[in-house]
């Protein structure tokens, strides 16, 4: 009997120093502060943008979602390595990774703090500052873009042309790539690492004229063009050329557009407007003069060089208007 029981608190002290090495070597591991950390960068490589925003001390009480703490504007990330473990005072932790990111390696410092223990025996941890960045756009000629091939637009645009609201609450680390793409808008993308929490990466996105754009605007051009050379006149109205002549014109001037002028668009003072730039225009006139001084007749054949500036309008509905700018 003495033997059986010696037996059986021998198991019993075996089971309970097999449970506290386990529970020692989990709260060194798995429930430790590079643990914790660690996790939440696994949250971000599978891009579960639900999970990692479910970590303590990710987000403030009083603090939204924000419109980029979503899976479809996260990167992922590649390879998670741990750099340092280095505690502070009152049992925080300074944690630093090393993680891949598409463009290479970033890291990242993250503060935690102890939290209170499960079941008294696992360690828990918070954020002790929140692991997300921020990230400021600035888009010129548009308010619209896409990060990671999620849209934003926004409601309110500058008067200069620029717009710039309050930065984006976004996952840190990542690597966010910025772009425009419209009916006739087009941007070169910008890519931008943000790796520091609570610090303010900054990313300026400038719009531009498409090919499309380019072209509709150049027709809508050669057409307004072409109504001016069918005016019988000698200074079209509202239009880029003409020509002055002192001697009468018997019969009617004949214009024509010898070389029709290459169209450049340009950003105008707000969103939404834009400016077309028409250079080395030629028009060409023929017609019959006759001298006031002597009654001699002479055949005019003369090209007149011309250049004119466009207001182009983008409305909401995607339609846009060119008027001519009188000089």
């Amino acid at each position: 009997m003495r033997r059986a029981y010696l037996s059986w608190l021998a198991i019993a002290v075996l089971l309970v120093a097999g449970f506290t090495a386990s529970v020692t070597a989990l709260n060194a591991d798995v429930y430790s502060a590079p643990g914790f950390v660690k996790s939440y960068l696994d949250a971000l490589g599978r891009r579960d943008a639900r999970a990692a925003l479910a970590y303590p001390g990710v987000l403030a009480a009083d603090t939204e979602s924000g419109t980029l703490l979503t899976r479809g504007a996260m990167s992922g990330l590649g390879d998670i390595r741990l750099v340092s473990d280095v505690e502070l005072t009152g049992g925080e932790h300074a944690v630093t990774f090393d993680v891949t990111l598409a463009n290479g390696t970033a890291r990242t410092e993250f503060h935690v703090q102890p939290s209170d223990a499960t079941l008294g025996l696992f360690a828990n941890w918070s954020f002790s500052e929140s692991p997300l960045g921020l990230l400021a756009v600035t888009t010129v000629g548009t308010n619209a873009f896409s990060v990671n091939g999620q849209r934003v637009e926004r409601d309110v645009a500058a008067g200069d042309g620029t717009d710039t609201t309050a930065p984006f609450l976004v996952f840190a680390p990542g690597l966010y790539s910025l772009d425009h793409e419209s009916t006739w808008l087009e941007a070169i993308d910008v890519e931008t690492r943000v790796t520091e929490p609570g610090a303010v990466t900054d990313a300026t996105l400038t719009a531009r004229a498409n090919a499309t754009f380019r072209t509709a605007v150049q027709t809508d051009v050669d057409t307004a063009l072409d109504a001016c050379a069918e005016q019988d006149v000698l200074q079209p109205t509202s239009c880029p050329f003409g020509k002055r002549i002192t001697d009468r014109v018997d019969g009617a001037p004949d214009w024509t557009i010898a070389d029709y002028p290459v169209v450049t668009i340009e950003l105008g003072e707000q969103v939404g407007e834009w400016t077309a730039i028409a250079s080395n225009g030629r028009a060409h006139l023929d017609a019959t003069v006759r001298s006031l001084y002597d009654g001699r007749e002479t055949e005019l054949d003369e090209n007149v060089r011309f250049s004119a500036r466009y207001a182009i309008t983008i409305a909401d509905s995607g339609s846009f208007t060119v008027t001519a700018i009188d000089d």
